[in-house]
C-alpha cells in the first residue's frame, strides 16, 4: 500500500467517525429537549389589544399587633388606660387572663401597675372594642422627652457652676 492510499484510508475513517458522532448527537438532542422542554413564553398576536398585565403585589397587610409605650392614667383588673400624646385622647386596652405582665424579666400582677408609672408592651387589634393587651412590662423607664442641648459649631457647651447639680439624662 502506498502512502497516498494509506492517507486516503485514514481520512475515510476520520470522516466516518465524525459523521457517526454528529448523527449520535443529532439523535440525542430531540430526546433531551423532549424530557426538558423550554419554558413557554406567550407571544402576543397582532390583534391582541390588551396591555400586558403588570406584576402587582398584594396590598401590604396592616399589622394586627403593635408596640405600646406610655404613662398609666388608670388601671383596673380588665382595663388599662394610657395617656395620649399632645392633643390626643387617652388610649384604652383590654386586659384578660392571657395578658402576660412582668417587671423586667420577673413575673408581676396587675396590682404592680401604678398610676403615673411608665409601661411598655404589645397589643393586638380587635374587630370591635379596645385593643387587647398581650404583654405588659411595668419596669419601663420614661423616654427622655427633652432633646439634648445643641451648641453651635466651634463653641463650647455651657459650663455648669461649681456646686450646681447636674441633671441626669
Amino acid at each position: 500500500m502506498d502512502s497516498n492510499q494509506h492517507k486516503h484510508e485514514i481520512m475515510k475513517k476520520s470522516v466516518v467517525s465524525l459523521l457517526t458522532g454528529v448523527a449520535l448527537i443529532g439523535l440525542a438532542m430531540p430526546v433531551a429537549t423532549a424530557t426538558n422542554p423550554p419554558p413557554s413564553v406567550p407571544i402576543p398576536s397582532a390583534t391582541d389589544t390588551k396591555a400586558p398585565a403588570a406584576d402587582t403585589k398584594a396590598p401590604a397587610k396592616k399589622r394586627d399587633t403593635y408596640p405600646l409605650y406610655g404613662e398609666v392614667v388608670a388601671v383596673t383588673n380588665t382595663l388599662l388606660t394610657i395617656k395620649g400624646g399632645k392633643d390626643k385622647p387617652e388610649r384604652k386596652f383590654d386586659i384578660n387572663k392571657d395578658t402576660k405582665i412582668h417587671n423586667d424579666e420577673k413575673p408581676a400582677t396587675i396590682a404592680d401597675v401604678k398610676v403615673g408609672a411608665w409601661v411598655g408592651g404589645s397589643v393586638k387589634s380587635t374587630a370591635t372594642g379596645n385593643p387587647l393587651l398581650l404583654s405588659l412590662n411595668v419596669g419601663v423607664k420614661q423616654k427622655d422627652a427633652a432633646a439634648p442641648e445643641q451648641t453651635k459649631p466651634g463653641t463650647a457647651p455651657a459650663k455648669v457652676k461649681e456646686g450646681a447639680a447636674k441633671t441626669p439624662k
